[in-house]
């Protein structure tokens, strides 16, 4: 019998499940603020969540692809105006209404190649990476 290509992707996205649905809690209190599905030729599967629901503080994280860098900012619920992010080469600045939140970048972007997309409390922004040795007038 031939293998099916997706065979792969799902016995990791099973291994995805089994390792969430593990570790979850029990309590009616459970959600899902934030996740990111990692795969790649590779290593194990994994997936990350962000924040704590009762926590205040604004989470976010940031991963680093082959040619692009994603960033996942969890958004406060209580902010009645959009929030505004600012790329830079080295950094983004997330504007709300009540203040900023300043994200050091682990590389080095190109923000005219960069995308910002905002649902359902999840700001994604996604980085186009700047080769290394490349500066942003040359790349």
């Amino acid at each position: 019998m031939a293998k099916n290509p997706y065979d792969d992707a799902f016995k990791d996205l099973a291994k995805v499940l089994e390792d969430l649905l593990s570790n979850l809690s029990r309590d009616e209190n459970t959600r899902f603020i934030g996740c990111t599905i990692i795969t790649g030729a590779g290593g194990e599967p994994h997936f990350s969540m962000m924040g704590d629901p009762g926590d205040r503080a604004i989470h976010y994280e940031t991963v680093e692809g082959k040619d692009h860098l994603y960033v996942t900012v969890e958004l406060p619920d209580e902010d009645d105006i959009e929030p505004y992010a600012e790329i830079k080469e080295d950094s983004v600045c997330i504007r709300f209404a009540e203040g900023a939140l300043k994200i050091d970048l682990p590389c080095r972007v190109k923000c005219s190649e960069s995308m910002v997309s905002v649902s359902h409390g999840i700001m994604d922004i996604v980085c186009r990476k700047l080769p290394e040795g490349k500066d942003i007038h040359t790349a």
